[in-house]
């Protein structure tokens, strides 16, 4: 387990050495937080998905976690 604050090059190398995370985020109801595919390119997080109830979520809001 990870406690404290990251700096920018921690948080660097836990991204690019990953492909798979956790996108968590709520419909104001319920927290959804479902497995995601992703690539990290130093600045943006890209990641890849299928029309359903996440897609739905993300597109109604902007605040989403990525663990």
């Amino acid at each position: 387990m990870m406690l404290g604050k990251l700096n920018e090059t921690q948080i660097s190398n836990i991204l690019t050495g990953q492909v798979i995370g956790r996108l968590a985020c709520t419909d104001g109801k319920q927290p959804y937080i479902v497995p995601l595919t992703y690539t990290y390119n130093g600045k943006y997080i890209y990641g890849q998905t299928n029309e359903g109830m996440k897609l739905d979520i993300l597109r109604k809001i902007r605040w989403y976690v990525l663990r």
